[in-house]
């Protein structure tokens, strides 16, 4: 019995989670992250400022 039918999901949508974050496409990966650094320093600011 092969990978694809045990599991139910095709070869292909296993190759692009593989090669992806998290099933979503590659250059998606740094933009989250510098969105959320953005973010923490954002919200770090606001409590300097506030101290």
């Amino acid at each position: 019995m092969s990978k694809e039918a045990s599991s139910g999901v095709s070869a292909a949508e296993l190759e692009s989670l593989e090669n992806g974050f998290m099933g979503h496409p590659k250059p998606l990966r740094p933009l989250f992250f510098t969105e959320m650094w953005e973010r923490f320093s954002y919200y770090i600011g606001l409590t300097q400022q506030s101290v």
